[in-house]
């Protein structure tokens, strides 16, 4: 695996090593007029990574790959169970055409607000997922059951995937 020496990585790992250390910076150095504006403001970008994940699934059971693709980053990186990983946008959609190919999804992701971390222009969330993959060559339907760990990053006013890593949790 190549590592990748762009802000969003360094900003990721040091979001990885430091779980809360944003959370733990005391409030009483703002005012509570301060604090509730920012509390207000990290509920609105929270809702915000909540619909780009609600999205995701959307775009997953469609198998619409090309939308989940326009979700990424342009320089994005897929981490999927089991696989290579997957560079840029460009070769995350193609990742997903050659899924969805194969296979379609029904699955429901379990997205807790609690579980996503905003940090300026850059988040992280944990999901689970569950549900059925239909593997189309063998006519088969198997349990679909994931844990996913998201990084997002804004561009432009909009949050973006980074990172994205999943892998069984069964």
């Amino acid at each position: 695996m190549k590592l990748i020496p762009t802000p969003i990585a360094a900003i990721s790992l040091g979001l990885a090593f430091s779980m809360g250390a944003a959370g733990c910076a005391s409030a009483d150095h703002h005012s509570s007029a301060s604090s509730s504006k920012s509390e207000e403001v990290v509920e609105s970008e929270t809702q915000s990574i909540v619909d780009v994940l609600k999205r995701y699934e959307t775009y997953a059971n469609a198998g619409d790959y090309e939308s989940l693709g326009g979700l990424y980053t342009a320089d994005g990186v897929l981490f999927p169970d089991r696989f290579d990983v997957f560079l840029g946008a460009e070769d995350i959609t193609g990742f997903y055409q050659f899924a969805f190919s194969a296979l379609t999804l029904d699955i429901d992701f379990n997205i807790d607000p609690a579980n996503i971390t905003v940090a300026g222009d850059v988040a992280y969330a944990t999901t689970d997922s569950a549900g059925t993959r239909y593997i189309k060559e063998a006519d088969l339907t198997v349990p679909e059951v994931n844990r996913e760990l998201w990084v997002f990053e804004k561009v432009d006013g909009e949050w973006k995937i980074a990172r994205y890593c999943f892998n069984k949790s069964e």
